[in-house]
């Protein structure tokens, strides 16, 4: 487990390094406005001549300030294998858009691919490539309909897939350079049998990563160059279309300005990385690196792909609807221009997995079409309603947040919101399948009516909700784009590893602790405030929580015969927190370390309560006194509130305790449906109807002890 005392020596590292000079002249991508004008005539595409046909540019070379000329061709897609490379970018915002020659007329492009072409050409000789926003025409929705489908061949097909990340940093150079170096030491190390380099323990949420503890020079070297952030921090990242553009080409390079580096060798250093502890996933026990997410995602979903491809014979998980819910999943923190394309981007995956998903009449065949004269709504609508069908289960609904989308049902999900929500409870908090099933292993037999907004389910009402607590907001790490203020992560797994030649013991604490409240927070006042204020109100929700579970005896189901004893309602409790979720399956040992857990945070717990106003005013030293105590180690209980956090308390009118959506009011009520495994909150308008408001845990009846399959009636939800 990491501690206090790791976090201080990478704040101290950190601080060491952001007072040396900086000796990279920065930036050297010149001044665009130098870029000659162009004639505003504009460039007239023609139609293909086969539906197998793509068009290629052929970039002209040129000195870095001369204007951009290049040379769109027809090729027939199976005649031009390795002859191109494919180029994977951020479109970027619409201003600063700046006009290419193109064959006999110009074209206009974003700045973010005008930057990309000045780099990419050579001097004295054409490069060849394939870039989506040129080669496609974009106004021309038939043209986009058929070429689409296409992109993940094209990018199957090209020699190489270039990712333009940007301009080159002031970073860029000793960013790439540590990249090599900890790749190359991987590399050794795996060699040498001395590294578990199997990636395929990362899933794809952050706080579930496995780190393999290694001890090297580097981390000396690396400890708090934080210069990776800048490369995490690109937008590229974040974009729909990337994951598909990275995991189906062969051969795949990263680009800052000139500045080349393969994504295998990104994929080691980065591992290694994080194995070294240089970077830490988790900061202070539970705070989220979100940059970090994007990367993680893509590794559990190449190795999801590397699996399939080592068994092709066993697909990994057997049905091209459940992997179409599992690549939405883990791609839902991406975003799109268009919102259809938050569905459209994974198609291409799924098709690589399953070569008969988009093959209508039979069993694989999903009925999702890409059409852009689709409107949004109807394209999330049909997706919902298929995997539901496909899959006779509601599992899709552990994804449904908030939504605002106008004619939106209720119970679609709004892929268009990459905001963090609660995650599925379909799974436990550690991220793994939940054994268990609220409706005995039904399927869901779900009905759509034709009036495209009703989904018609079989269930019972249970209980409504009678009193609600606050809700338990996650707390989050983002890159805030202020490159003088570094940004540090912790993780769960964290070895002893001496780097500041001091013992890690209690009685060094005090020294270093007031000095990091007191340097620290001075020299990073506002980040300091982003992470205490935040950090120390979610201490206040769970201290709050346990108020509010300990004033009525929670009545929730037991399989004891026997009255309940204190230990049994504490037990309700800590169990609802946890969402069921259970270290190797043993109660005990999970009881245990909420104690544990519990008991380290009794002197933030009784600081905040006896002085509530020097809290509000200095959340720091609430934050200190959990340091304090955490200084030799953070508690291993918290991944276990992971499906807690984005929920909220509360409490049914039958007595029992419920860990419930953001959004759930009270008079809300609980129901159990066939195909359920998980009961749903939903609430009734009056006239029949219900608008879905999420997934609940209820501890004492998630394994079918509450449902009654004579009970059930039709549910309508819209």
């Amino acid at each position: 487990m990491s501690s206090a005392h790791d976090e201080w020596r990478l704040f101290k590292a950190a601080f060491s390094r952001a007072a040396k000079p900086d000796s990279d002249s920065g930036d050297s991508e010149g001044d665009l406005r130098t870029v000659a004008p162009l004639s505003p005539d504009e460039y007239r595409y023609s139609s293909f001549t086969g539906e197998d046909c793509i068009r290629l540019l052929e970039l002209q070379p040129g000195k870095h300030l001369d204007p951009i000329t290049c040379q769109l061709q027809e090729v027939r897609l199976d005649d031009c294998t390795g002859r191109y490379a494919a180029l994977s970018y951020v479109w970027g915002p619409p201003e600063g858009a700046m006009r290419i020659r193109v064959n006999d007329g110009s074209l206009v492009i974003r700045s973010n691919l005008h930057c990309a072409l000045r780099n990419l050409r050579h001097a004295d000789r054409p490069r060849t490539l394939w870039v989506d926003a040129v080669c496609i025409n974009q106004s021309d929705i038939s043209e986009r309909n058929a070429q689409v489908p296409m992109m993940g061949e094209v990018y199957r097909n090209a020699a190489c897939t270039i990712c333009f990340l940007g301009p080159k940093r002031k970073t860029t150079r000793a960013l790439y350079a540590m990249l090599e170096d900890l790749a190359q030491e991987a590399r050794t190390l795996h060699a040498e049998g001395s590294i578990y380099h199997d990636m395929d323990t990362l899933p794809a949420f952050v706080r579930h990563v496995t780190i393999n503890p290694v001890k090297s020079e580097l981390f000396h070297k690396y400890a708090g160059d934080f210069s990776i952030m800048d490369m995490a921090a690109c937008e590229w990242w974040h974009r729909a279309w990337t994951v598909q553009e990275i995991l189906l080409s062969p051969n795949v390079l990263f680009m800052n300005g000139r500045y080349t580096v393969k994504w295998d060798t990104v994929c080691l250093a980065v591992d290694h990385g994080i194995n070294l502890q240089i970077w830490l996933p988790i900061s202070f026990g539970f705070i989220m690196d979100l940059s970090i997410v994007p990367y993680l995602s893509m590794r559990a979903l190449m190795n999801r792909r590397s699996h399939s491809f080592s068994a092709p014979t066993v697909p990994p998980s057997g049905s091209s609807a459940r992997d179409l819910l599992h690549f939405l999943t883990h791609c839902r923190h991406r975003r799109s221009a268009d919102p259809r394309d938050k569905i459209y981007a994974v198609l291409g995956l799924l098709r690589d997995a399953h070569s008969n998903a988009m093959a209508s009449g039979t069993s694989e065949g999903l009925d999702i079409k890409l059409d852009y004269n689709h409107p949004v709504v109807y394209v999330y609508r049909k997706t919902a309603q298929t995997l539901i069908s496909k899959l006779d289960s509601l599992e899709i609904l552990g994804t449904v947040p908030k939504s605002t989308r106008r004619a939106l049902p209720s119970w679609v999900t709004d892929w268009s919101i990459s905001l963090p929500i609660g995650s599925p409870l379909t799974k436990d908090s550690l991220d793994r399948d939940r054994p268990t099933h609220a409706s005995k292993h039904t399927n869901a037999n779900a009905q759509f009516p034709d009036d495209g907004v009703t989904m018609i389910l079989r269930g019972h009402e249970l209980t409504s909700i009678l009193e609600l607590a606050g809700t338990l907001s996650g707390v989050d790490f983002e890159d805030d784009d202020d490159d003088d203020v570094p940004v540090e992560t912790g993780s769960h797994n964290h070895p002893e590893q001496a780097g500041d030649g001091q013992p890690n013991s209690s009685r060094h604490w005090k020294p270093k602790l007031l000095k990091m409240v007191g340097n620290v927070m001075k020299n990073t006042f506002q980040q300091g405030r982003v992470i205490t204020g935040p950090s120390t109100s979610m201490f206040g929700t769970l201290f709050a929580w346990d108020r509010f579970s300990a004033t009525q005896p929670a009545t929730n189901p037991s399989s004891s015969s026997s009255p309940p004893s204190s230990s049994d309602l504490d037990s309700a409790f800590w169990q609802t927190l946890c969402a069921g979720t259970y270290k190797n399956d043993d109660v005990e040992k999970t009881r245990a370390l909420y104690k544990s857990w519990s008991d380290s945070l009794q002197p933030v717990r009784e600081f905040m309560e006896k002085h509530a106003s020097t809290h509000d005013r200095l959340p720091e030293i609430a934050f200190a006194k959990f340091l304090a105590n955490s200084w030799e180690s953070y508690s291993e209980f918290w991944p276990y509130i992971a499906c807690a956090q984005h929920r909220r308390l509360g409490r049914a009118a039958n007595g029992w305790l419920c860990l419930l959506p953001e959004e759930t009011q009270v008079g809300d009520c609980v129901v159990l449906v066939c195909g359920g495994r998980v009961p749903l909150v939903v609430r009734p308008d009056g006239d029949g109807y219900n608008m879905f408001v999420g997934e609940a845990y209820i501890h004492g009846i998630m394994d079918g002890e509450a449902f009654n399959a004579e009970a059930c009636s039709d549910i309508r939800i819209c």
